[in-house]
């Protein structure tokens, strides 16, 4: 009895009756090589399961889990390239979860091997937003592009600088691979140089839309749960040089351990990732940086500062004059009231992006978090984002960054 080896679920965007369609690829080893080869038929088990809840349930959920006759959808002798079978799933929907197994003859399932179908144009791939950085610089011939630095796995990070380069306010996206970043600054980066170039005359934006791009690529390819770590198992908002060495214990993890979700790493810059941000930020000389989270592509207006800033009122003050006229603009886009409490809060780690940029020069530096007044957003959560959604978020923060523009434009 052998088994089918190697297997794999991801999304690929295919032309399907003349439109294109997020579809599941099956990539499985049907026999080795060098080894004598033995035919047999392959049979393909889906489910589409319906009990998944996104940040809450990880891969574990999944275990166990074995295929019933009934979800027999595919039996026969797929292409067969060398070693490996494939075989495209055309008839799935998107915003669900299906877990699949794969058989060879009498063998044991290969599985399950779970996907969630995720709309491309909420969740772009990385090569979708490195066209889309380099189209920018192509349209705009006198911003900077800017390679900053790479991933673990090697993908190279990039940076764009528009504007007054003595003025500038910076923007990172995607510390954490399952929020928010490059769906929101690439668009608002364009918006703001074709509609609004007076802003730059005097003032600057620079924009790295992506940090953990490893991981983002793999929730875009359809990994189901929530992805906070780099691809080397650490998380990048905790890994900077400002107070790293401290126990930080925030959402009742623990960034000592290697297993939890808000490991700090090795030792403090060990990721490239966040060596890149460090670039990045020393290169903008920013005089305030808005750092893009929450989940699935979209955030609101939250802004969380370092903790280790409560007390420094000098500083509190200089960083809530931003926060109150980004979260004015960003709401009166939106459409929704003004927030009860504009001002900033200082809930972030040890060893974050806001941490370092404090720790080295007092920058104000905001976590863009989820506001529970901003309730038209919350399917986020849920990852349930729609296109609309996206739009209206997008919208509502390039306004909030023409304020921030037009208010260090005529400081």
């Amino acid at each position: 009895m052998r088994k089918v080896l190697k297997s794999t679920a991801t999304l690929i965007t295919q032309e399907v009756c003349g439109q294109k369609k997020e579809c599941v690829r099956l990539y499985f080893q049907y026999n080795k090589e060098g080894k004598t080869y033995e035919e047999g038929n392959i049979k393909i088990y889906r489910r589409r399961d319906e009990n998944y809840v996104f940040d809450w349930d990880e891969m574990e959920y999944f275990d166990g889990m074995l295929p019933r006759e009934d979800e027999l959808i595919y039996e026969g002798m797929p292409e067969i390239n060398g070693t490996f079978g494939e075989f495209i799933d055309t008839e799935v929907e998107l915003g669900e979860v299906y877990v699949y197994w794969i058989v060879k003859g009498d063998s044991s399932p290969a599985g399950p091997l779970a996907v969630k179908v995720r709309n491309h144009e909420l969740w772009w791939r990385f090569d979708r937003i490195c066209k889309k950085i380099q189209k920018l610089k192509e349209d705009f011939p006198e911003i900077e592009l800017k390679k900053v630095g790479n991933t673990v796995l090697g993908k190279p990070l990039y940076a764009l600088y528009a504007g007054n380069r003595e003025n500038v306010i910076a923007c990172v996206g995607a510390v954490h691979a399952g929020e928010s970043g490059p769906e929101i600054l690439i668009p608002a980066l364009r918006k703001i140089l074709t509609e609004s170039p007076e802003l730059l005359d005097r003032a600057g934006i620079a924009i790295m839309p992506l940090v953990s791009a490893d991981n983002r690529e793999k929730m875009a390819a359809g990994h189901p749960p929530y992805i906070r770590k780099n691809a080397a198992g650490v998380d990048l908002n905790r890994n900077f040089d400002a107070l790293w060495e401290i126990h930080d214990e925030s959402y009742g993890l623990s960034s000592f351990d290697p297993e939890s979700p808000t490991y700090h790493g090795a030792y403090p810059n060990s990721e490239p990732e966040v060596r890149a941000v460090i670039s990045f930020v020393d290169s903008a000389n920013p005089k305030a940086v808005f750092s893009y989270h929450h989940l699935c592509s979209i955030t609101s207006d939250r802004a969380l500062v370092a903790s280790e800033s409560v007390g420094d009122a000098e500083f509190t003050a200089n960083a809530n004059s931003y926060s109150i006229r980004y979260s004015e603009a960003f709401r009166a886009a939106l459409g929704v009231e003004k927030s009860k409490n504009p001002e900033v809060y200082g809930g972030c780690s040890v060893g974050s992006l806001p941490s370092y940029c404090y720790k080295y020069g007092k920058i104000p530096c905001f976590d863009l978090e989820m506001s529970d007044t901003t309730q038209n957003l919350h399917p986020s959560r849920e990852d349930k984002v729609t296109r609309e959604m996206l739009e209206t978020v997008k919208d509502a923060h390039t306004e909030a960054l023409k304020a921030i523009l037009r208010m260090i434009k005529d400081k």
